[in-house]
């Protein structure tokens, strides 16, 4: 995340630079519904085998520490560590009630039409492509 942050910077201070950002519509949509659960409760040293229904020997990932992580593996990580990535949220985006990897954040910036009184503010109504969209070729006309 911060290297996104880092990169989504460098366009806004280029849009800024080119004197643009003040009629410039930014929207950042995060994430991909955030962490799951499916590396069980000790991690997997290849994820498929929980779409198997395999189970991976606990004492086989610890010999293989060193190298979880390289191009000879495609470990997931532990069910506890996706609870963690989902904080504030509770569960995992499997488990929908509680929003944990359910829900992302969008972050949106247009100078020109987002007045400071309402600058900074946070809203959690449910936003959808299809919902952003019209306001996007609206702007374009």
């Amino acid at each position: 995340m911060a290297h996104t942050d880092y990169e989504i910077g460098r366009i806004v201070q280029r849009i800024k630079e080119l004197g643009k950002e003040d009629n410039t519509l930014v929207l950042l949509m995060i994430g991909d519904n955030g962490a799951s659960g499916e590396g069980t409760v000790e991690g997997l040293a290849n994820e498929m085998t929980s779409f198997n229904s395999l189970n991976d020997n606990f004492d086989d990932l610890l010999l293989n520490l060193d190298e979880l992580g390289s191009e000879r593996f495609s470990n997931h990580y532990p069910a506890g560590w996706a609870h963690a990535m989902n904080t504030p949220f509770q569960w995992v985006k499997q488990v929908a009630s509680h929003y944990g990897g359910t829900r992302n954040p969008m972050v949106v910036s247009w100078p020109a039409k987002i007045t400071e009184e309402n600058y900074g503010q946070l809203r959690d109504q449910w936003h959808h492509v299809i919902d952003v969209a019209p306001t996007i070729l609206e702007v374009g006309k």
